[in-house]
């Protein structure tokens, strides 16, 4: 599953545990690919923006560990800072998609992430 999300209309974590499943059912793996969540359109402060895209990053980790390594064996970012999105080359200067922001701050998305692992 190449992920990438936009932060106005992401999926639910329950629809996303529910395909992968299926998947899981047919003897496939899935390997999530390429995650990242683009803030680009999406309305509010800046915290506001940063709290909507850590759920979004809690949410499909979650679903990933969810189903199990059987099923989801890999979950990857498409990057780590905000700096080098590659949402740059293609005129998206606000779309701050990754757990770190231009200054290698963890955002609150690293935070999930942690959360999200620290449960297993």
């Amino acid at each position: 599953m190449q992920m990438h999300i936009g932060g106005d209309k992401p999926p639910s974590k329950e629809k996303v545990v529910k395909n992968m499943k299926r998947i899981g059912e047919l003897g496939l793996k899935v390997y999530v690919t390429e995650f990242d969540v683009n803030m680009h359109g999406v309305k509010g402060s800046k915290d506001k923006k940063e709290l909507i895209q850590a759920k979004i990053y809690g949410d499909m980790l979650s679903a990933c560990l969810e189903v199990g390594a059987k099923t989801c064996p890999n979950f990857g970012y498409l990057g780590l800072t905000d700096r080098q999105t590659w949402y740059h080359g293609i005129g998206i200067d606000d779309g701050n998609p990754l757990m770190f922001d231009d200054d290698f701050n963890p955002k609150q998305a690293f935070f999930q992430v942690r959360k999200a692992l620290e449960n297993q």
